[in-house]
């Protein structure tokens, strides 16, 4: 059970990461006159977020399995 505690911190840790560089992206994106570089940045803060999501959802996926397994166990 710890070592499944200690995944799931990093996971947080990973998913806050990521929109924190999506968030820093888009905000230099924004303050940024050259236009290429504005949408490059804006897309690469939007793939960022996304990522962060995707993170979050693996890991509430992988504490559902192992509350099934957990109450197969358990029966």
């Amino acid at each position: 059970m710890s070592f499944h505690a200690r995944t799931r911190t990093v996971s947080v840790k990973q998913t806050g990461l990521l929109h924190l560089a999506a968030t820093a992206a888009v905000g230099i994106g924004i303050l940024v006159s050259d236009q290429a570089l504005t949408a490059g940045l804006l897309v690469l803060g939007l793939l960022l977020f996304v990522a962060g999501i995707v993170v979050a959802r693996r890991d509430d996926g992988d504490d559902i399995e192992n509350i099934e397994e957990a109450e197969s166990v358990d029966d």
